[in-house]
């Protein structure tokens, strides 16, 4: 997962070294642009697309929401009114200005009563915004300003001339615009100024807020990957980018088309860079200390733009990180500092919130500042203060072990990913860390990615968004769990578990977004049937996420059917974990095989209820009857008689434990057919891409159902390997692939381990020549082909992920393997049999060269036995 993780961020490096992310298109430049270009009378294609993505997009707040609606034609001046009337913020009269001149291009209050200010002395791009709003009621009022004119002329020509917005800012560039055409319309600079904020577009047709934010991103990035201590070279290219992007000041603006520094990002650089190597960034380094100690304010904090302007706890936080490995020489500066900090705490242990919209954001630098604060310094007052923060934390997790943008918010990765660095790295181990790391595993993307509502802010408290930033936030947690417990730091699990191998698996990953909700209601389904032996089993039953599992494998099925396979593989799970597996039965096959004829014969039967007392039995009828009504009767009945096999198996393997004796290659291959419901789960989810009614010959082609069996077989057996430790752990059996390999031929872990995955990627290389086959020769097979690719590649890396997977005792504790990743070619493609009889017959459709000898019966013979070597 963590090696996904870091290729995703190594991917978005250039050769420069500089990180390149895009931000996400926003209402509000959006909106600006849209009635800019209707006001010029221009661009008729731009308009609609920005129409249509106005018409799409999702307000993420309600300053958004009004703006959104008065662009599209609905202005609501009485709903615009109340939220400037509610509207307040820490940077006070600069904010209401800039909501009330937006406003105002809008219709929704008044120009004319837009006031003069004094804009000198502010951030530049406060000065731009400032002006255009001087400009635009001044016109509004008859009246102009040749000074301020002259002064937006002036600052719009620097940046616009080069085909870009002014210092990258989307937001001042088209404000400014709008002030422009008041008394330059059609003239040679708004030409070229809206051309400027074309090049932004992005591909869903709006534009967004910024259009780079390299610096900040290519430093964080670099913060995370130092941290992780991979992919060096790319790290230190990335450092001698930063280094030569710094401004004559000794400091960096956000992007390299910003002039305007800042505390924030020249303290991240500076963190970066003496990360990496201090001694390369001596001189580097040296000068933007000399910046950030005459940013210091007479309080002792440190403001975000300029000298003397407001401190704020989160730039000081960077400051004090960015300056104390030079503590000696700034011990006044940053004495001054911790005080500050220490004083700006809340007795929650909360801090005021900046350019972040995650409570833990601020938290996290705060403690990272008061860590590496000497204890002579503050006395016991900072462990104090970190203990209070930590102590907010663990105390606002929410119930599925994430955290939100604020307490009683829903869990978001870039909150969760904040709050766990800062446990992992200032507070004890705990359960929090272990709820809070598999919470954020099962968000990430087949890409490597983890998607996330934003956490930045621009202008406060307007959110904006850079992917990348989830998943650089989401490296720094893992690095810190990581160093927090024993073991390989370099592990992709924090320590502890061997590592898998990679897994040839060429099948495509996807997830839908419903995986959470899917999760809530087949919890709520467990619990209402009472499945698991007790409530402690369902509360470990709870964090499997099966609705994860069912996003992945049925990504592009209806979500009621989507639903029935979550709710189906929560029953396995439980079946298994009560009857089979560890259960009393688990070793008295015939009492079980009594236990599930009950059971099946409940599902079997949909006219009555027929053991309305058993809770397995009459939770299979619920699935059985849902199916037959939103699926169909023949796929309800080829479901219960998968079923019929599953409950066989499982008595066959109960057997085996009764005897006390392990199975051989064949065995076990023909448990692992149907054991855990593969067959019944891999055909459901072929048939629910199909909408529930697969082509109702697919019974009777034999080459469809072999494809079926080894997708099921396939999943099956990946499983099984993710879950080896797990399974010697707890249920040494003997019932996994690399036991049954030892057991045949007598080798050892590493022989054993060889040869599974080669036997993996022989029986995966001959699924894809029959997908390959069966496409051609039934094309009405399409959708179902494609589902069981889905299940094949969504199981592997749902597993990956899982708490019943990733850890020992499936809730948190011991982690059980150090995830591996997938590989691209096969290590045996060999179209010659296994000598396994009990599916050796899967190659008899095998479109490549025929390896099997014919017979006079016409059945084929299984080749001589070249996989598994005699004892």
């Amino acid at each position: 997962m963590r090696q996904r993780l870091i290729g995703y961020l190594v991917e978005r490096v250039g050769p420069d070294g500089r990180l390149l992310d895009l931000c996400e298109s926003r209402i509000l430049e959006s909106a600006l642009f849209l009635r800019l270009l209707q006001d010029e009378d221009t661009g008729p294609a731009e308009q609609r697309a920005l129409s249509e993505y106005l018409e799409a997009a999702e307000p993420m707040d309600e300053g958004s929401a009004i703006i959104r609606a008065a662009a599209l034609g609905h202005p609501d001046p009485a709903r615009a009114e109340r939220f400037r009337a509610a509207f307040s913020h820490s940077t006070g009269e600069r904010k209401q200005i800039l909501l009330a001149t937006v406003f105002a291009l809008f219709g929704l209050v008044p120009m004319a009563d837009l006031p003069a200010v004094r804009y000198a002395g502010q951030a530049q791009w406060t000065e731009l915004i400032l002006c255009a709003n001087n400009i635009l009621g001044a016109h509004a009022r008859g009246r102009s300003d040749l000074e301020d004119q002259a002064f937006l002329v002036g600052r719009l020509a620097t940046g616009t001339l080069l085909g870009r917005p002014w210092q990258g800012n989307v937001l001042a560039h088209l404000i400014a615009l709008h002030a422009l055409r008041t008394f330059q319309p059609k003239g040679a600079l708004l030409g070229t100024g809206l051309a400027a904020v074309s090049g932004t577009r992005r591909p869903d047709g709006g534009v967004p807020f910024v259009g780079s934010q390299d610096v900040y991103l290519t430093a964080m990035a670099g913060i995370a990957l130092a941290g992780c201590g991979e992919r060096p070279e790319v790290v230190a290219r990335m450092a001698d980018w930063i280094a030569g992007a710094q401004l004559p000041d000794g400091a960096w603006g956000y992007c390299t088309e910003a002039l305007q520094t800042d505390v924030d990002d020249t303290s991240r650089c500076v963190e970066f860079l003496r990360a990496v190597d201090p001694g390369r960034y001596q001189a580097v380094i040296a000068a933007a200390e000399r910046y950030l100690a005459g940013m210091a304010g007479p309080d002792g904090g440190f403001p975000t733009y300029l000298a003397g302007h407001p401190s704020e706890p989160d730039m000081t936080a960077g400051a004090v990180v960015a300056l104390s490995e030079g503590w000696d020489r700034h011990a006044d500066l940053l004495g001054a500092a911790v005080e500050y900090l220490l004083g700006q705490g809340r007795d929650d242990g909360t801090y005021e919130q900046s350019w972040t919209l995650s409570e833990s954001s601020v938290i996290c630098h705060v403690l990272d500042a008061l860590h590496r604060v000497p204890r002579e310094v503050a006395g016991d007052r900072a462990g104090q203060a970190a203990d209070a923060s930590l102590r907010r934390l663990r105390k606002t997790q929410n119930d599925d072990g994430g955290w939100g943008r604020r307490p009683g918010d829903a869990s978001d990765v870039l909150s969760t990913a904040q709050a766990l660095t800062a446990l992992a790295r200032h507070g004890p181990s705990s359960s929090a860390v272990r709820r809070g790391e598999g919470w954020l595993r099962l968000r990430q993307r087949p890409d490597g990615g983890f998607p996330s509502i934003p956490d930045q802010a621009g202008p406060r408290p307007h959110p904006y968004d850079y992917p990348a930033l989830a998943a650089v936030h989401t490296l720094n947690a893992f690095n810190a769990i990581a160093a927090d417990v024993p073991g390989d730091s370099d592990s992709d699990s924090g320590g502890g578990g061997r590592r898998l191998p990679d897994f040839y698996c060429p099948f495509p990953s996807a997830a839908h977004a419903d995986g959470e909700e899917l999760d809530r209601r087949t919890i709520a389904w467990m619990r209402h049937y009472g499945l698991g032996a007790g409530d402690a089993e369902r509360d470990r039953l709870a964090r499997v996420g099966v609705g994860h599992f069912a996003a992945r494998v049925a990504p592009r099925a209806r979500a009621d059917l989507r639903q029935i396979l979550a709710d189906l593989t929560m029953w396995i799970y439980a079946f298994d974990d009560e009857y089979c597996d560890e259960g009393p039965l688990s070793d008295r096959p015939g009492e079980l095989a009594e236990a599930m004829g009950r059971i099946h014969r409940c599902g079997d039967v949909v006219e009555d209820a027929v053991y309305d007392d058993d809770r397995y039995g009459m939770s299979l009828r619920d699935l059985r009857t849902r199916l037959w009504k939103a699926a169909s009767p023949a796929e309800s009945d080829r479901f219960i008689e998968a079923m019929r096999g599953y409950f066989e198996v499982e008595a066959a393997r109960a057997s085996f434990v009764a005897r006390k004796e392990r199975p051989g290659l064949d065995a076990f291959a023909l448990v692992s057919l149907r054991s855990g419901g593969a067959l019944a789960l891999a055909g459901l989810a072929g048939s629910l891409n199909c909408g529930g009614a697969p082509p109702p010959t697919l019974l009777h082609d034999r080459a469809a159902q072999a494809v079926t069996e080894l997708a099921g077989t396939i999943a099956t057996w990946n499983n099984g390997i993710i879950s080896i430790a797990k399974e010697r752990e707890r249920t040494p059996d003997g019932f996994n692939l690399l036991d049954a390999i030892r057991q045949e031929t007598g080798c050892g872990d590493t022989e054993g381990v060889e040869r599974m995955m080669a036997l993996m990627d022989r029986t995966t290389t001959l699924f894809i020549r029959l997908r390959d086959r069966l496409r051609l020769r039934r094309p009405d097979l399409t959708h179902y082909l494609s589902g069981l690719e889905h299940y094949i590649g969504g199981s592997l890396d749902w597993a990956f992920t899982s708490d019943r997977y990733l850890y020992l005792d499936g809730q948190g504790g011991s982690l059980a393997f150090e995830p591996g990743g997938r590989r691209l070619t096969p290590r045996d493609d060999s179209t010659v049999p296994p000598p396994i009889p009990s599916i050796a017959w899967w190659w008899h459709h095998d479109p490549g060269p025929s390896p099997f000898p014919s017979t006079g019966s016409g059945m084929p013979v299984v080749a001589g036995k070249d996989y598994a070597a005699s004892k």
